[in-house]
């Protein structure tokens, strides 16, 4: 899809994905995920759910009044030489400015948080945005739980706990 990517595994079965343009492949065959294109810099953009049965999860999410996005096929090359694949529902805007999660669905492929041993924990992940209950409407219809508050701006707040203290994302 045209990024760098780096993974972060965290405990409890959570990662932390860096994404970022890839300026060796500056001709992407899809348009840059995430708002990427439009990045001036970093940020926490958006997270995802996991589910074990992505189709079925965006029917139930359109019926319940939500449209995920399409579902993608996905699939990248390892190191070592395996072929990782996996499947996600994507759109092309962040829904509430990335507050509510595309779906991913990593089928039989080895799941991110597991790739190496997770020394960093999410201990606090919440959002802001004007409109909150807007944002509590499409969550729910995803069947996902997340804290957001009335704030001035969309907002991502993680806090990631590792072994030289805290970090705040967002």
């Amino acid at each position: 899809m045209g990024t760098h990517n780096a993974i972060l595994p965290l405990r409890g079965g959570s990662y932390v994905e860096l994404i970022a343009p890839d300026p060796s492949n500056p001709d992407p065959p899809l348009e840059l995920p995430f708002g990427l294109a439009e990045a001036t810099g970093p940020s926490l953009v958006t997270w995802a759910v996991g589910t074990r049965d992505i189709e079925a999860a965006v029917k139930s999410a359109r019926q319940a009044g939500y449209d995920p996005g399409a579902v993608v096929d996905l699939a990248r090359d390892l190191p070592e030489g395996k072929r990782l694949s996996w499947k996600l529902s994507l759109r092309r805007d962040l829904p509430a400015d990335g507050l509510v999660p595309f779906l991913i669905d990593w089928g039989s492929a080895p799941h991110p948080s597991r790739t190496s041993d997770p020394v960093c924990s999410i201990e606090g992940f919440r959002a802001e945005h004007p409109n909150p209950e807007a944002v509590r409407q499409m969550l729910r219809a995803l069947g996902v739980a997340l804290d957001v508050e009335r704030g001035p701006r969309p907002r991502l707040c993680a806090t990631v706990v590792g072994p030289g203290g805290s970090l705040e994302l967002g």
